[in-house]
C-alpha cells in the first residue's frame, strides 16, 4: 500500500496552542496511531502571513492531501486548490461560496456547543450571586467565524433567563488576537 502524504498547516500559530490548531493535530495523530500508511508533515505558519506559498509548495511536492486550519486560510486554499486540481485540500473553518471539487470545507456548528456553555455559565452565576448574576464571553477577534460562538453562548444565557424567569447579564468582549494570551487574561480580569 503506498503511503499517503498529508500536510497540515496551522492558522498562524503553533500546534501546541491548547486550542484549535492542537485539536486538529491531535485528530490527525490519532489516525497515525492506528498504523495507517501515512506520512504527515505539520507546518506552523506565523501570523496572518500569505498562506498561498506554503500551500502550493506542498502541492508541488506531491502531497495528496493538504489541510489548512482556520478562517484566514480559506481564500488561499481556494486559490491554490484551483491551481492544483490533482491535489485534495481541506479547509477547516473556511468560508467560501464557490468551492472547487478538490476542496472540502469542514465547518462546525459551534453555536450548538456554545449554547450549553452559556446556559451552564448563567446557572452557575445565578447560583453564586443571585442578587446580581452576570457572565461574560470573550472572543479572540471580532470576525465572522467567531460570531457563532458568541451568538450560541448568548442564546444559552437568554434561554436560561427565559426558562428560569431570571435576568443574568451577559457581557461580551474581544481580545483582538487569537495568539495573545496575556491580553486575553487582561480582558478577562477587567470583566471579572
Amino acid at each position: 500500500t503506498p503511503t499517503l502524504r498529508i500536510a497540515m498547516l496551522s492558522d498562524g500559530g503553533t500546534f501546541n496552542d491548547h486550542s484549535f490548531n492542537q485539536s486538529c493535530r491531535e485528530g490527525l495523530e490519532a489516525l497515525l496511531a492506528h498504523g495507517l500508511p501515512l506520512y504527515v508533515q505539520f507546518y506552523e505558519t506565523t501570523g496572518e502571513a500569505p498562506f498561498g506559498k506554503p500551500l502550493a509548495a506542498f502541492a508541488e511536492r506531491n502531497y495528496r492531501l493538504v489541510v489548512g486550519i482556520g478562517y484566514f486560510m480559506g481564500k488561499a486554499l481556494d486559490d491554490v486548490a484551483r491551481r492544483y486540481p490533482r491535489t485534495r485540500f481541506i479547509s477547516v473553518d473556511g468560508v467560501l461560496d464557490d468551492i472547487p471539487p478538490n476542496l472540502l470545507l469542514l465547518t462546525f456548528r459551534v453555536d450548538q456547543c456554545a449554547f450549553p456553555a452559556g446556559f451552564l455559565a448563567a446557572a452557575w452565576a445565578d447560583l453564586r450571586d443571585p442578587e446580581d448574576p452576570a457572565v461574560a464571553c470573550i472572543g479572540g477577534k471580532d470576525v465572522s467565524s467567531v460570531e457563532p460562538f458568541i451568538a450560541g453562548f448568548r442564546a444559552g444565557v437568554d434561554y436560561y433567563n427565559e426558562t428560569r424567569a431570571r435576568t443574568v447579564a451577559c457581557h461580551t468582549a474581544y481580545v483582538g488576537s487569537f495568539t495573545d494570551p496575556a491580553r486575553g487574561r487582561r480582558v478577562a480580569e477587567r470583566l471579572l
